[in-house]
C-alpha cells in the first residue's frame, strides 16, 4: 500500500499524519530527516496502547536512547500538576532543554 500524507497547517502549528501499511518502518527516516543530531527520544503513551505497539517502536528504534513514560489518560490526568511531573521525569532524564 502506498503511503498516503496528509498535511496540516494552522496559525500556531503544522504537522503531518502518515497514513499506511508498515507506516511505523519510516520513522527513524523521519526523525533523522528532521532532527539529524538526535540520540535520545522519549515516547509517551496512554495505558490503552498494548505492549506490542511499545516492543515494534524500541525495536525500529534500536539506534536511540528511548525512554518509555506511560500514564493513564483521563480527565483527572488532563491538570497542570500532571503535565509538571511529566516535564520533571523528562528533565531528569536530561530529554528536553531550556534555553
Amino acid at each position: 500500500m502506498k503511503v498516503n500524507v496528509i498535511k496540516y497547517k494552522n496559525l500556531k502549528t503544522n504537522y503531518s499524519i502518515l497514513i499506511g501499511n508498515k507506516i511505523l518502518n519510516l520513522l527513524p527516516t523521519k526523525i533523522k530527516a528532521l532532527c539529524p543530531k538526535t540520540r535520545k527520544i522519549a515516547l509517551i503513551f496512554d495505558k490503552g496502547v498494548p505492549n506490542t505497539y511499545k516492543r515494534i517502536l524500541n525495536k525500529i528504534l534500536i539506534k536511540y536512547e528511548v525512554h518509555t513514560f506511560n500514564f493513564i489518560a483521563n480527565e483527572k490526568t488532563k491538570s497542570t500538576k500532571q503535565v509538571f511531573d511529566l516535564l520533571d521525569k523528562l528533565l531528569k532524564k536530561n530529554l528536553i532543554g531550556l534555553t
